[in-house]
């Protein structure tokens, strides 16, 4: 507890500040007497009179007002941050204000670690806490041959990091980015004619579309489109490559794009026909939290990332929307 403002200061008093017995050997030159009493430079005067309401336990508030990336709170802290001294740190986000990330693979919040022993962190989120979503999957590519095959959604990142006790007062979000969709796979089709003028085998592929973007941060990329294949001695051939997926964003996550088509055409009896086919579409992503869409015709969705991490150091004073999966230890 701090010293007292007024009355006499104990040796003994300052000794148990510092974390230290009462009784134990006392030198008003230790180093850490001198940050208690702030007099760190070198020829200072100390004096025990210094330490009156002085706490060996250092308070800081910071407040977020605007939208910022991978924020890392002991970076925040900077000079202020002592490895010796324990922190009561008072970390709000304003309403309205959203902390992300730039990358699945971070965090879009962190307490940071090495702190002094006896250390808390209180976050009070009145805005949102999410992490990047996954980006959506390739389109495969249609074939003569056999169609390559389409790529998964990639997983959607972390929200929250706790390393040191943090208490939480979440009246806002708290979300994992969303999985990216799978992309949509490509499609061989034959065509056998004995028909004059066709002749033996006409191949046409076509392309997936590309899985739509996880929710979450500046939400997952689009995923790729791909091109339709064809090899066909008919005239009047086309061939469309597949869509983009669309990508995500804080408030959702993005469509899958739609399949592309190839084929040919050719006149009979005064009208048109032919033969095409179709690409599948590529898979919507997830929300927060939630993982990419898949289906039996595209590659499988992303999943969701954690909305926190080292859960065990955390305690909940209000818990709000948590949109995702937590950890039971770090």
């Amino acid at each position: 507890m701090p010293i007292p403002s007024t009355g006499t200061i104990y040796m003994g008093s300052l000794n148990v500040e510092v974390g230290n017995n009462r009784t134990s050997p006392f030198s008003m030159n230790a180093l850490k007497v001198r940050k208690l009493l702030e007099k760190t430079g070198d020829f200072t005067t100390i004096r025990a009179s210094d330490g009156r309401g002085k706490s060996w336990v250092l308070s800081k508030s910071i407040v977020i007002t605007t939208n910022q990336n991978n924020v890392n709170i002991k970076s925040v802290l900077g000079s202020a941050f002592d490895s010796d001294r324990p922190l009561d740190v008072t970390f709000t986000i304003n309403s309205g204000v959203v902390i992300s990330s730039t990358s699945t693979a971070s965090y879009a919040l962190q307490t940071g670690s090495s702190y002094a022993s006896g250390s808390k962190i209180t976050v009070f989120n009145n805005g949102s806490i999410v992490g990047r979503g996954g980006d959506g999957g390739k389109g495969g590519t249609g074939s003569w041959d056999a169609p390559i095959s389409s790529t998964s959604g990639k997983n959607g990142g972390p929200a929250f990091l706790a390393m040191v006790t943090a208490l939480i007062n979440n009246t806002g979000t708290i979300g994992g980015g969303g999985g990216g969709g799978g992309g949509g796979n490509g499609v061989l089709s034959v065509y056998n004619s004995k028909v004059t003028p066709f002749k033996g085998y006409s191949f046409y592929g076509a392309g997936g579309g590309g899985g739509g973007g996880g929710g979450g941060s500046a939400g997952g990329t689009s995923g790729d489109s791909s091109f339709s294949y064809v090899v066909t001695t008919e005239t009047n051939v086309f061939k469309n490559s597949g869509e983009n997926g669309n990508g995500g964003s804080i408030t959702g996550s993005g469509d899958g794009g739609f399949g592309g088509n190839a084929g040919f055409t050719y006149s009979v009896c005064g009208g048109q026909t032919g033969y095409s086919s179709q690409g599948w579409p590529g898979q919507k992503g997830g929300s927060l939290g939630a993982s990419g869409s898949s289906s039996t015709l595209t590659n499988i969705g992303g999943e969701a990332g954690y909305a926190l991490v080292g859960s065990s150091f955390v305690t909940f004073l209000n818990q709000g929307t948590i949109l995702g999966k937590t950890d039971q230890s770090l």
